[in-house]
């Protein structure tokens, strides 16, 4: 049983986060994010599989000569690196007002501190700031934050 469950949940799972991320996530990033079109994020996230089918063939040669799981793992963590600088990347080509602004305006959120008594757990801590009514600076955003 161990044989099959660690090629299922260690292979299976990192490589479906991959491709999830890195096609999924990316069509759903460039059409919500900078609002680039759904047919241009298509057609986008399209090309880009298209480009890397040479790298099969390089990876296929280096996985036979120092094995499936070095390369796998390599890949993995490459992709963990490489996604923030990836969409980094994609907001500025796709939406540069949206980086303007994002550099303009930064966000931040601070949250109040919860008074509850030393005996209580921190689940009771997290109910106590999911139930309690938030405070907003901006009345705009307060029908979103709450």
């Amino acid at each position: 049983m161990k044989v099959v469950l660690i090629p299922l949940f260690g292979l299976v799972t990192g490589t479906t986060t991959v491709i999830c991320t890195g096609q999924v996530y990316s069509f759903f990033f460039l059409s919500h994010t900078p609002r680039v079109g759904a047919g241009l994020a298509g057609i986008y996230v399209a090309i880009a599989p298209s480009l890397s089918i040479p790298f099969f063939w390089l990876f296929g040669r280096l996985s036979d000569r120092f094995g499936r799981r070095s390369v796998m793992l390599s890949g993995y963590l490459l992709g963990a690196l490489t996604y923030f600088v990836v969409f980094h990347g994609l907001t500025h080509c796709a939406g540069p007002a949206l980086e303007t602004a994002i550099e303009r305006a930064p966000v931040t959120a601070t949250l109040a501190p919860v008074r509850s008594s030393s005996t209580s757990s921190g689940a009771d801590d997290f109910l106590a700031i999911a139930m309690s009514p938030r405070l907003c600076s901006c009345s705009a955003a307060c029908p979103f934050v709450r």
